[in-house]
């Protein structure tokens, strides 16, 4: 298996992962880089919805505290709505206003980077003496390397294309994969936004997950060098999002992991050796063709979550789909070991299911309807202190395996 040594490996492309890079190359030239990122999502074209600049931030502060229905993290959405002023005045200077989008941006921040991620895919997380170093992850030809370093960004987008039944787009449930068996704390995960001209299309729900990774105000998990920007956090928005926000905390916390990083110390990544036989160990050797069952489970984990985790939800309906998704995650554990070349459609669905069941989860913890997040059984009541914090075990999310068909 092919190993690849990095200082600072960085799980994602979007602008977040682009910002970082940009922070970084600025701050330490000397620094070695490796972006890893499947490639561009049909949301890389959309347009950028950058807030209005005539608006104070103190205003928008308390817009974005009113939107998260008192459920953001106070000194995040601070940090968002005082840096937002000169992001967008350095954007100006390069040339990226309201009217330009995603695709633009991207190229600025290239051309400022000089550098392009290596078309992979992260799915695992090698954490060893407490501490992340190194990462498995797979080409675009589904070929299987990994990845040594002492410092890793996760900034692979929020999960929301879980719903639907293609895993071919970047916004997967992998970092909420990688980030649970990396013992990364978790939160909010319930706090979904399903924008109005995206219900229920041929495709399915594409949302927006606004939960994720906790981070800090230097964007650090409670996972010694492991780190979190964008999408995949949470905190920042709360139980709502204002329009703007998401591409100015995408950017705003991509420069501040950069910076931090840049300034880190420098820990060593995983030793070859020791790094390639913990790949193998994730990747058994096997011939049975499973082709069918994982395009088949990844699809009933679709209408599970469209049904129990969709923009109206009650506690029967999560009940349901959270049963459903427990009967998968065993059966997954119970298939054959399959052909080398299946075994990333494997851990990427495996992957998926955790952050299913992470959303569930929270689903059945949140029984009161708050911001964005609406119950028919509960839609009045006191709302839970911020945060219902995430943090499973093994345990919660491997339960006694599950009747099917699902109780109706």
């Amino acid at each position: 298996m092919e190993i690849l040594d990095t200082d600072v490996l960085i799980i994602g492309g979007g602008l977040s992962a682009q910002m970082a890079v940009h922070t970084l190359m600025k701050e330490n030239k000397h620094l070695h880089i490796i972006m890893a990122a499947p490639g561009l999502s049909d949301r890389d074209y959309l347009p950028l919805h950058l807030p209005d600049p005539g608006i104070s931030w103190e205003q928008r502060y308390q817009d974005t505290l009113r939107a998260g229905d008192g459920q953001c993290d106070p000194a995040l959405a601070q940090i968002l709505c005082r840096e937002g002023p000169e992001m967008l005045r350095q954007l100006a200077q390069w040339g990226i206003g309201p009217d330009s989008d995603q695709e633009a941006l991207t190229a600025a921040l290239y051309q400022w980077t000089y550098t392009k991620e290596k078309p992979l895919t992260a799915l695992r997380l090698f954490v060893r003496d407490g501490r992340v170093q190194g990462a498995l992850c797979a080409d675009s030809q589904n070929r299987f390397l990994a990845v040594s370093a002492g410092t890793v960004l996760l900034a692979s987008g929020g999960y929301g294309e879980i719903y639907r039944a293609s895993p071919l787009t970047s916004n997967m449930g992998d970092a909420i994969g990688m980030a649970y068996y990396a013992g990364a704390a978790l939160a909010d995960l319930e706090f979904i936004w399903f924008p109005p001209d995206k219900k229920a299309t041929g495709d399915g729900w594409t949302p927006v997950t606004l939960g994720g990774l906790i981070i800090d105000d230097q964007c650090r998990t409670n996972v010694p060098g492991l780190w979190a920007v964008g999408g995949c956090t949470a905190g920042i928005h709360g139980a709502g999002l204002i329009p703007g926000n998401e591409i100015l905390s995408a950017l705003i916390f991509g420069k501040r992991a950069g910076q931090a990083i840049a300034q880190a110390s420098r820990l060593p990544g995983a030793g070859e050796v020791a790094l390639a036989a913990w790949a193998q160990e994730n990747l058994p050797a096997g011939g049975q063709d499973c082709s069918a069952e994982l395009d088949q489970m990844r699809k009933q984990m679709e209408m599970a979550l469209q049904s129990g985790a969709g923009p109206i939800r009650d506690q029967a309906s999560v009940e349901a789909a959270l049963q459903t998704v427990s009967y998968l995650q065993h059966e997954l554990n119970e298939l054959p070991f399959c052909p080398a070349d299946q075994w990333f459609s494997r851990l990427r669905l495996e992957n998926d299911l955790i952050a299913a069941r992470l959303t569930l989860l929270a689903s059945m913890e949140r029984r009161e309807s708050v911001g964005l997040y609406q119950r028919t059984d509960h839609p009045e009541s006191a709302k839970t202190p911020y945060r219902v914090r995430l943090q499973l075990t093994g345990m919660l999310l491997f339960p006694e395996k599950q009747p099917w068909p699902p109780a109706s």
